[in-house]
């Protein structure tokens, strides 16, 4: 089977349409959450696809004044 891997930045996200349609064409999904899991642990060698998902704030919120 093939495997996507998603990295998360909040818990509630998720790949929406996309993860429909990858499902559909036989990937399995791991999700992986940036603030909690080990992200060192995802084994490349294994993964066909890997998505970075977005989070709720941007660079020049964190950095603003």
């Amino acid at each position: 089977m093939k495997k996507v891997v998603a990295i998360r930045h909040v818990n509630f996200e998720n790949l929406g349409i996309l993860g429909s349609l990858l499902s559909l064409r036989g990937y399995q999904i791991d999700y992986y959450d940036a603030s909690r899991d080990d992200i060192r642990a995802i084994h490349n060698e294994d993964t066909d696809l890997l998505v970075v998902l977005g989070g709720p704030i941007s660079a020049a919120q964190h950095f603003a004044g």
